[in-house]
């Protein structure tokens, strides 16, 4: 498993996991015909439109890596944001007989997990050790592999950051998913920094998208003074979450430029 170490732009991030895609494919790849489709399972915990976009970098890097349009099919199955959809769709991905799972963020990870214990998953998530997914960085262990973001550390330099640019807020919001153990790790290290810079963490949890409106209007009830958005939210809720900050003028720091471009 590799380990990241700061945040970099998509493509990169991308050429990463397909090391580690190309790794898991070649086991087989041996002992198969030179003219066998690569069947690449894609278990994505967002809609199709929302994940387009790393799609078709995806699709991208894979031809600079040799494979061609004949020569790799994806089986996509795309989870619209309900997380509770993850297992039904990580079954189907299984059945079909992918000779790869790729994944991201710990539900869907679990999920694809839960089906097969000798399809390898390839993933990328917040921190894979502390959630419990592998053994540890060097050792994965299982059919477990993939990058770490290191989420947790670097939200408290997020958090630094913030308070640096806007050293008049002193209530912070954390918006995230508590069923989600990543960002659960997450959560406990703003809470610390917060600590540390004396700063009010406010916690607004969102498990569905009908949780969304009722923690947004907890922010407000709260007079908070910025948020913090992992990726995992803004994926999933980007425009309401957008249309909410610009309307109450509030701040908000981002971990994808998707966010920035789409006008936060």
């Amino acid at each position: 498993m590799k380990q990241r170490t700061t945040e970099s732009k998509d493509h990169q991030l991308l050429h990463l996991v397909f090391g580690a895609l190309l790794l898991a494919l070649s086991s087989s790849a041996a002992a198969q015909q030179p003219q066998k489709v690569a069947r690449i399972g894609l278990l994505s915990p967002y809609s199709s439109a929302v994940a387009s976009r790393n799609r078709e970098a995806f699709l991208k890097s894979l031809h600079e890596l040799g494979y061609e349009g004949n020569s790799v099919m994806v089986l996509g199955r795309y989870a619209d944001g309900n997380s509770a959809r993850l297992s039904i769709l990580a079954s189907e991905l299984v059945s079909l007989k992918p000779d790869v799972i790729m994944t991201s963020t710990v539900p869907a990870i679990q999920a694809a997990m839960q089906a097969t214990s000798t399809i390898p998953i390839v993933t990328v998530s917040a921190d894979p050790v502390g959630a419990g997914l592998v053994a540890s960085l060097a050792r994965p262990g299982g059919n477990v592999t993939g990058l770490s973001l290191l989420s947790p550390e670097l939200d408290g330099k997020r958090l630094e950051v913030l308070s640096e640019t806007f050293p008049k807020s002193k209530r912070v919001a954390f918006i995230w998913n508590p069923a989600d153990a990543g960002m659960a790790l997450r959560f406990k290290a703003v809470q610390s920094a917060g600590q540390a810079l004396h700063l009010m963490i406010q916690s607004l949890e969102v498990k569905k998208l009908n949780d969304l409106d009722s923690a947004l209007e907890s922010a407000t009830v709260g007079k908070v003074d910025a948020m913090i958005v992992p990726s995992a939210i803004a994926n999933a809720y980007r425009r309401h979450i957008l249309d909410f900050t610009l309307n109450k003028r509030l701040p908000a720091i981002y971990e994808n430029k998707e966010s920035i471009e789409a006008g936060g």
